[in-house]
């Protein structure tokens, strides 16, 4: 249960907590909207993201080198490729991001933030992907990834 409490803490501290810090110091330019940009910035990160690693810590029970390198291969494939969206296509910049093409080191800290999340939770699910606890806070974040895509896919439509 402590274990689970610390991972809580510890996920809120590099990841929420240092973006709010990040957001407020890097977005003072030019007026960028700072942490949390939208719905998955605040529950995702806040609530699903803390969830998800607390159940993670306590129902893995052992380390798999093997395990973690393809789930650190598949982190580096998904990190890689939202830095290239995010750096090039995505049409909204903020905190992390002050104008197209180039990411400031608040974006630099969130794409290492997403690597070392991504590879723990893919690290989990090849490990537990039958394990429907695991499933549940992952699902939420999931649907508000879908909701964020949708929302920003929508306002590219109207302009």
């Amino acid at each position: 249960m402590l274990n689970s409490v610390v991972t809580i803490l510890v996920t809120l501290i590099i990841g929420p907590f240092m973006f709010y810090i990040l957001s407020r110091h890097y977005g003072k330019e030019k007026h960028l909207k700072k942490y949390p940009v939208g719905l998955i910035d605040g529950w995702g990160d806040i609530i699903f993201l803390p969830l998800f690693n607390a159940v993670a810590i306590a129902t893995i029970e052992i380390f798999k080198p093997f395990i973690a390198s393809i789930a650190c291969l598949l982190g580096l494939i998904l990190t890689t490729s939202f830095i290239i969206w995010r750096k090039n296509y995505a049409h909204h910049n903020d905190w992390s991001r002050p104008k197209k093409y180039v990411f400031n080191n608040g974006g630099w800290y969130h794409a290492s933030y997403m690597f070392i999340q991504a590879s723990f939770v893919f690290y989990t699910l090849i490990l537990h992907y039958n394990k429907f606890i695991s499933w549940i806070p992952l699902s939420g974040y999931l649907i508000l990834v879908v909701i964020r895509f949708v929302q920003v896919h929508e306002k590219i439509d109207e302009v």
